[in-house]
């Protein structure tokens, strides 16, 4: 299919199934419909390696897109009464300004996010991915900076594999692993990690503004070598009884993380193992 040379706009009523030997080649301007057609449909890309198959929209107003296998596109619009449904598959988006149009329903299930744009994107999304619309995984995963521009949840684990994220001015909440590996720029907002069934690891020296922990017998694992700042509220409050505290240690439980604080904190029923600080840092109450 070339959607290149005379840029169609495409409809398909019941959704898209691409074979392992199909070759699609995405128009750069014009968009791909899914619909008018209401229920559930499916999109499916049998190639080993996902194409791109452009400008993406749902548009029913009273469908759910699921996903039957990972797919690559340059952006999505889900509007008002559609859903979009990753299942366990990922959608690798690969377009800039605001990759992900939502006034819809974003259901991640098991599923994963991630930005690969070569010139890194304005807002992941239009609209907050938190609640019910949260992420599962988050992955950015391109050149240059990708900035939240809306809050952000993600159910399991942020990774930044190269480029620089700008987080939201507001809160950046996890529920598993933070791992970067390119630039982090905490845009004055609050990174806060949840969800008591997983221990959190922190990878890769980052400088944080707010950095909070309130549920209850949460363990942290900063990862033993490295140096984490925190220029705004460090906020770590556990609550009384046995297990209750938030716990801080390193990864391997047998060699140091360092905190270099440079703000304010509101700490009770905390223990830290492994932690040192660095000559820096401000002191911790």
């Amino acid at each position: 299919v070339d959607a290149e040379t005379n840029d169609p706009v495409l409809y398909t009523a019941y959704g898209l199934t691409l074979n392992a030997n199909s070759v699609w080649t995405k128009s750069s301007s014009a968009t791909w419909g899914i619909g008018p057609n209401c229920g559930s449909m499916t999109i499916i890309d049998s190639n080993a390696t996902k194409q791109d198959l452009g400008i993406l929209s749902i548009n029913a107003s009273c469908a759910t897109i699921n996903l039957g296998s990972s797919i690559k596109a340059t952006s999505i619009t889900i509007p008002t009464g559609d859903t979009l449904d990753l299942n366990t598959y990922t959608l690798t988006l690969t377009g800039s300004g605001t990759p992900i149009t939502r006034v819809g329903t974003f259901t991640a299930d098991t599923g994963t996010v991630e930005y690969t744009s070569g010139s890194g994107a304005t807002s992941l999304s239009s609209a907050a991915m938190t609640g019910s619309n949260k992420f599962h995984n988050l992955i950015i995963n391109g050149t240059g900076t990708f900035g939240a521009g809306v809050d952000i949840t993600t159910a399991n684990d942020f990774t930044i594999t190269s480029g620089t994220f700008t987080a939201p001015s507001g809160t950046l909440l996890i529920g598993r692993n933070f791992t970067n590996g390119g630039t982090y720029t905490h845009n004055s907002g609050t990174i806060q990690f949840d969800t008591l069934a997983n221990i959190s690891d922190i990878a890769g020296a980052t400088t944080f503004h707010n950095f909070t922990v309130t549920t209850a017998g949460k363990d942290i694992e900063f990862t033993a070598g490295q140096t984490f700042t925190i220029n705004g509220l460090l906020t770590l409050t556990g609550t009384s009884g046995a297990g209750n505290d938030v716990t801080l240690n390193s990864t391997t439980g047998s060699s140091s993380w360092t905190i270099n604080h440079q703000g304010t904190e509101n700490i009770s029923y905390t223990t830290v193992t492994w932690g040192a600080c660095d000559g820096a840092s401000t002191g911790i109450n």
